[in-house]
């Protein structure tokens, strides 16, 4: 395999090429050490052999060429802190690709709000670019500010504000294939067309979906809608003191968020996530919600939400969602006059703005993370936050439930933390992350996304062998030699 990577170190220049062992691997350590451990007793040895980073499309079609034929397999990551989108080799020796150097912003128009972006665009990069430019756009960021776009498209994630269904708000790819042809999606694939990224669907089958969490091509270049910043902006919680008026809320929230009164992606989550995300100091997770609740000046339960346009239109929708909230016993509803600085409500405000503005303090946890799609009913945000909280005391770890009420779905966020330090604790996160999506698939609460190094098993496991079948030979028209596994 030396051989592989010292014709890619030619091609790239070897400063752009790192072994896996080598010390500048160290922002890949965790993803390469997560793939170690990651092999099931059915599976072939894998292994992160090199870290390459390659600076255009044209370097990435002559990497493909040096690979064809060989036994070595490609895994995209557009940046070290991505999310991971696209779903490791199963077998073999790897080179992990990291776009993080084509992060170029192509194109911002503002009359159209749209960008072009390169996939080692991340949020922070955006962000800055429309501040510097005083381009009046919010970008709808994910998680934290260090993730690429593309990724986070790829990944199907969902943010914050109304225009946090990132796939719904792609607009145009440039994908290259296992053989080293590039293809423009949508109306980028009309001679002179100008409208690429205006009209998602071209002429044909729509296939953008097709490299959306799945190891089909490698997304070269991506369009996204950019949202124009409103007129009035009014964000608010719901803070909730036990399950009963969690569930009340979400039937309560289903109303107003089906008939497009409140227009963001509606998040829950209850008092411990709040304080380990956004409090800036250690948390005692074995307290019960409701003493964190105190001590943060927070709910058991919190809802974050936000009416977003011109001042009339707000003042209606603010009176609906004040009537029908104050019918709930045990819901209280604030503004951000209410909240203050409140640490918590500040990082929850900004999301839903678009201003995840730096990336979360180093720590010595990781998570595996999956999701699950629901109705927007407060008996299954009851349901599923007690049988998730059921499985991890089982297992003798901790799992975290935010809920997020998306256009007609509500997604169960579930991240299981471990020890960046500890083997056995990353394998009962793990174990424990396939129990919830078995037992809870069992119940109807299918995946919609999981964490792709460890977990692509046990979706498959569950999965409609007629949707399995039609994967499989799309994959072996479009990948028949498995370059990318």
């Amino acid at each position: 395999m030396n051989t592989v990577v010292n014709e890619i170190s030619k091609l790239l220049g070897a400063d752009h090429v790192i072994a896996a062992s080598a010390e500048r691997a160290a922002p890949y350590r965790e993803k390469i050490e997560r793939m170690r451990r990651a092999v099931s007793d059915d599976q072939e040895a894998r292994e992160i052999i090199a870290v390459v980073t390659p600076g255009s499309a044209e370097e990435l079609q002559g990497i493909l060429k040096l690979v064809d034929g060989k036994p070595v397999k490609l895994w995209t990551m557009p940046n070290a802190g991505g999310l991971g989108a696209t779903p490791p080799p199963e077998s073999g020796d790897i080179v992990m690709l990291d776009l993080k150097r084509m992060n170029k912003i192509l194109d911002v128009n503002t009359p159209a709000a749209y960008a072009l972006v390169e996939p080692g665009v991340t949020y922070a990069q955006m962000q800055q670019y429309l501040a510097d430019n005083k381009i009046p756009f919010w970008v709808d960021v994910d998680k934290n500010s260090s993730h690429s776009i593309a990724d986070s498209i790829g990944a199907r994630e969902f943010g914050y504000t109304p225009y946090g269904d990132h796939l719904l708000m792609q607009c145009g790819m440039e994908v290259l294939l296992a053989n080293g042809t590039l293809v423009r999606t949508g109306m980028g694939a009309m001679p002179g067309s100008d409208t690429w990224q205006l009209f998602k669907y071209g002429y044909g089958p729509y296939v953008d979906g097709l490299f959306t969490q799945s190891n089909l091509g490698i997304i070269t270049k991506i369009g996204l809608w950019l949202m124009p910043a409103p007129p009035v902006y009014k964000p608010f919680t719901i803070q909730l003191a036990d399950a009963e008026a969690l569930a009340a809320t979400v039937d309560a929230l289903h109303f107003l968020r089906v008939n497009m009164l409140i227009p963001n992606t509606i998040v829950i989550s209850d008092a411990r996530q709040e304080a380990i995300n956004f409090s800036g100091e250690p948390v005692d997770t074995r307290l019960a919600p409701q003493d964190l609740a105190g001590k943060y000046h927070i709910g058991a339960w919190n809802v974050y939400a936000a009416l977003y346009g011109i001042q009339g239109n707000v003042d209606v929708v603010w009176a609906a969602v004040q009537g029908a909230i104050d019918a709930i016993p045990g819901a209280e509803l604030k503004t951000a006059a209410d909240m203050g600085d409140n640490p918590v409500w500040n990082g929850r405000e900004q999301a839903m703005r678009g201003q995840i503005n730096a990336d979360p303090a180093p720590s010595a946890f990781g998570q595996v993370r999956l999701t699950l799609g629901a109705a927007i009913e407060g008996s299954d945000a009851t349901g599923l936050s007690n049988a998730v909280q059921a499985i991890a005391d089982k297992q003798g770890v901790s799992a975290f439930t935010e809920f997020a009420i998306t256009w007609r779905t509500m997604l169960a966020r579930i991240c299981v933390p471990y020890r960046h330090s500890d083997a056995d604790s990353l394998e009962k996160a793990r174990e424990c992350a396939r129990v919830i999506l078995t037992e809870l698939a069992e119940q109807g609460y299918g995946a919609t996304h999981a964490d792709s190094d460890i977990l692509l098993e046990a979706t498959r496991s569950f999965t409609h062998a007629g949707i399995v079948d039609l994967q499989q030979r799309v994959k072996a028209a479009l990948d028949p030699n498995a370059v990318f596994g």
